[in-house]
């Protein structure tokens, strides 16, 4: 294996991690607890082999080339995307989150 075969890898895992955390949602939503931990417990093995795995490869990426291989030369172009989902995040923030709801208003 060699380091430009780890973006893939990383893909793999991160996929697999999503629909694992899929999978448990309609378990524990079916009263399989069972079935809802195992998914819980593999979508956890997964993300961590996907931060190692992104880690190694960006580390690996700095010896190379000397500095980061991705570069965002324009973050203002990304903002809007990133946005909306913490937006509905804040939104949701009720009852013991209040202080949450608060730091919301604020930004």
């Amino acid at each position: 294996m060699q380091l430009q075969d780890l973006p893939l890898i990383n893909a793999i895992l991160n996929s697999c991690s999503a629909l694992l955390l899929l999978a448990g949602y309609v378990a524990i939503k079916r009263d399989q607890k069972e079935r809802h931990k195992r998914c819980m417990v593999s979508a956890l093995i997964t993300s961590t082999l996907f931060l190692t795995c992104y880690v190694i490869y960006h580390v690996g990426m700095q010896r190379v080339y000397g500095s980061a291989h991705t570069r965002f030369v324009d973050p203002a172009l990304f903002r809007p995307a990133g946005l909306p989902p913490s937006s509905c995040d804040c939104h949701r923030a009720h009852g013991p989150y209040d202080r949450l709801s608060r730091h919301s208003r604020q930004l």
